[in-house]
């Protein structure tokens, strides 16, 4: 099979282990590029460990707990990951992969810790402030990967 990225082309042979028995649901070639694509959502579940819960674990002690706790962290990633977006449909020019999510959590919670712009009656602009921030501090461009992984 040959894969061909922007930045080259090679031929290269996938040893694919799966369960689907029907070549028709699941092309070999189709899950072969999906590989390439699972990395965002790891992406996302580091960001979920790593910097929202900052390396602490869970605290719910009853399964219905640990549930609604998730379903919290759930809700500020794709509230904060929402913000970094309405920031790319505002700014043309914003690159939404040099944008930080670490940033975007670092405003939200400054935000919220200092109560910054909270009046009765005012609209709060959340993507303003998260925009703002995100936009000041772009990260560096990522490179494209093109090497086989072992592993």
């Amino acid at each position: 099979m040959t894969l061909t990225t922007r930045a080259a082309t090679r031929e290269s042979g996938y040893r694919l282990v799966t369960t689907i028995l029907d070549p028709r649901q699941a092309p070999a070639e189709a899950l072969v590029r999906l590989y390439h694509r699972r990395w965002k959502i790891e992406t996302a579940y580091c960001e979920l460990e790593s910097q929202i819960l900052g390396g602490r674990v869970l605290r719910g002690r009853h399964p219905g707990a640990v549930a609604q706790e998730t379903w919290a962290l759930l809700v500020c990633y794709q509230v904060l990951r929402t913000a970094i977006s309405d920031v790319t449909l505002q700014d043309s020019l914003a690159d939404p992969h040099r944008l930080s999510f670490s940033i975007a959590l670092r405003t939200a919670r400054d935000q919220v810790i200092h109560a910054q712009g909270i009046l009765a009656g005012a609209t709060v602009d959340w993507v303003g402030h998260i925009g703002a921030a995100v936009l000041a501090e772009p990260l560096p461009a990522k490179r494209r990967r093109t090497r086989v992984r072992v592993g």
